[in-house]
């Protein structure tokens, strides 16, 4: 009887932190946008002024990368800032996974899966930022700021039924 006990302890354990986990990191995410923005925004701030001043439209900095580099046009070209450098390795400890600009909005995804992307956006020109598969934004405290969500499938259902079509035609 203890050793099933044991089991029965072991397994509802197990569930609970698969659960948890999948809480913290899926779920609660937007819940705890604005604790995780006051955190980061000096760094968050810190790289958008710098990618926002750089000529190009496109540039694309991954977590894979090592510091100091970023992609721009298919070229991977190394960033000039020492203090920018150092804001991406806190970043990245803190969980942003990737950083990109394109045009005038530069975004930090801080959560994402192969179909969802959540993160914060900052838009230069202060207009509601463009991103492909945006279903949620949000408006944050500091001038600019917004928290995104990103889900193709969503997306994807959301425009199917805006257009009137079916899905998969």
């Amino acid at each position: 009887m203890k050793k099933h006990m044991r089991i029965v302890v072991a397994v509802v354990t197990w569930i609970s932190v698969i659960f948890a986990l999948a809480g913290c990191s899926k779920f609660a995410f937007r819940d705890s946008t604005g604790k995780v923005f006051s955190r980061d925004y000096e760094s968050l701030s810190l790289i958008a002024d710098y990618l926002v001043s750089l000529e190009y439209d496109s540039v694309y900095i991954p977590s894979e990368y090592k510091d100091g580099e970023m992609l721009i046009s298919a070229t991977t070209c190394f960033i000039d800032n020492e203090d920018v450098i150092n804001a991406i390795a806190l970043l990245r400890e803190a969980g942003c996974s990737v950083i990109g600009k394109n045009d005038g909005v530069v975004t930090f995804v801080y959560w994402s899966t192969s179909d969802v992307g959540k993160g914060f956006a900052y838009s230069s020109d202060g207009s509601d930022p463009q991103l492909q598969f945006r279903t949620y934004l949000e408006k944050l405290s500091k001038e600019n700021w917004f928290y995104y969500e990103e889900d193709f499938n969503l997306w994807r259902l959301e425009n199917q039924r805006n257009k009137g079509g079916r899905l998969g035609h």
